[in-house]
């Protein structure tokens, strides 16, 4: 997805790290799955949950479990 720069926030000091942030934002995702400790550092980004691949196949478990 192209993300204008206008849409790049200056957020982490990363721009690299920002223009995922940006295109998560436009896309918007409801999570973020990375191993960037930067972008894990944020933990939540307007509304974005950052997790790592394992946290997130872990949500993914627990949405499927019985009740």
């Amino acid at each position: 997805m192209p993300v204008p720069l206008r849409a790049v926030l200056p957020i982490t000091g990363d721009p690299d790290d920002d223009t995922v942030l940006a295109t998560a934002r436009l896309g918007r995702v409801t999570h973020l799955v990375t191993g960037d400790r930067g972008l894990l550092a944020l933990g939540v980004h307007e509304g974005i949950r950052i997790v790592t691949p394992r946290d997130f196949l872990a949500l993914g478990q627990r949405e499927n479990e019985p009740r």
